[in-house]
This record gives structure tokens, sequence and C-alpha cells, in this order.
């Protein structure tokens, strides 16, 4: 299958998850969350009603993207009892009674705040940001091999899965390749699986094309990824 790799450009790649995922269908890289913390912050003491309809729009992204399960992982810096509080109040503030008898840390929470604001939208596993940095033993094992994506794999075209161990992963890697493709894909519904697919039949421009279109018509991952602790409950964190 000729996967048409050299009409590609550098931003065309960049948004090519290796494992299968599509940078602009992903909330790290489109910032609605980001977008809502930052209304948030910038009402404090100013927009109570504002607060409140950003507060409940934030819960609901964190919810479609299931923060609950990669924060600590993948997002912010952030540790998961941190989060956890920062969630608790955010609920308190979407219904809009924030009691004065209820225990919060309002500076933890605003902490935590900025560092949704702060934090820069990713730039596309393909560029090493995201999920797919020095860190992705599928983004390491796609780069000694020479491919952009786990298509142009023979182990995914026959198995429509990685079922080889690489030998050469980092010491600070979390997990092998096999393992957290297993777990990408439990947690994508097997929707990186499907798109892989459509790139070994389609090719990435036509791929790409199709994928951007579907972008723009509203969709994006927090419609398809698992609600359980995937990698939470594996990697104990």
């Amino acid at each position: 299958m000729p996967f048409d790799k050299d009409q590609l450009t550098a931003a065309e790649k960049a948004i090519l998850g290796r494992c299968g995922s599509f940078c602009p269908a992903c909330d790290a890289y489109i910032g609605k969350a980001k977008d809502y913390a930052k209304e948030i912050f910038d009402s404090l003491g100013i927009d109570d009603k504002k607060i409140k309809k950003a507060a409940e729009s934030l819960l609901e992204v964190m919810d479609q993207v299931n923060y609950d399960d990669v924060v600590g992982f993948f997002n912010l810096g952030v540790k998961a009892k941190e989060y956890e509080e920062f969630k608790k109040f955010l609920e308190v503030i979407a219904v809009g009674k924030v009691s004065l008898e209820e225990e919060f840390d309002i500076k933890a929470f605003q902490r935590v705040l900025r560092k949704f604001v702060k934090s820069p939208n990713c730039t596309g596993c393909g560029l090493g940001a995201g999920g797919a940095t020095k860190m992705c033993p599928i983004l390491v094992c796609c780069e000694e091999k020479g491919y952009l994506t786990c298509a142009e794999c023979p182990d995914f075209q026959e198995h429509n899965t990685c079922v080889t161990v690489n030998e050469n992963q980092i010491p600070s890697m979390i997990t092998d390749n096999v393992t957290f493709f297993k777990l990408i894909t439990s947690r994508y519904m097997n929707w990186n699986v499907e798109n892989l697919k459509k790139i070994f039949r389609k090719g990435y421009k036509q791929y790409i094309k199709e994928m951007k279109e579907k972008c723009e018509k509203g969709f994006y991952s927090g419609q398809i990824i698992c609600k359980d602790k995937v990698l939470r409950d594996l990697l104990g964190f």
C-alpha cells in the first residue's frame, strides 16, 4: 500500500498521532478546557454568572475527555489529589452554591486553574508534543522504524494491533509499546484502530482530508473516549 508520505507537508505530518489518534480532534490541541478555565479565571470577583456557566462547560469537557483517567499523566503537571479537590470545588461553583461552612482551599483552586490557563495548546503528536513525547513507546517505536503511524507496520496490518515489543525502550517509559497501544485503544474505544485501517486503505492525504472535514462538522475525540480509568487503574497513579 503506497502511503503517499512524500506528499505530506510538515503541518500534515504534525497532526498524525502515531497510534491512530488525530490531533485536531483532541482537546489538548483544540483547547476547549483551557478556554473555559480562562473565562473563569478572568471573571473571578467580577461576574458570577459567567463563572458558573464556564464552570459547567469546563466540567462537561473534563467528563467527555475523561480527565479523571489521565490527570497526573498527560495533563498540566497536576497531582491526582490536587485535581480531585479542584474538580470538587468546580462542581460547587457550577451549581452556584458555595457554602461558607464547606472547606475549600481557594488558593489551591486558583493554582490549578492557572495551570489550565497557562498550559500551551498541543502542537501535535507528530512534533513530539501532547501524548507523543519521548515518553511514548509508540512514538519511539515508529521513529526507529521510519513510520509516521502504526498503519505502516506489518504487525498492525496483520493483527490490527501491536504485537511485537520493541527491545529499545528507554528506561523512563511507563510501559512497552504493545501494552501502551492496548491502553490507548481501550481509552479510544477502538477509534484509533479504525483510523489506522482508513490510512492503510486510503493513504494519508485522503485520511487527513476526511478527518479535517469531520472535525469541522463538530466531531472531537471527547465524543468517543471511554469513561473507565484505563490508564490510572493499570499504572497506579
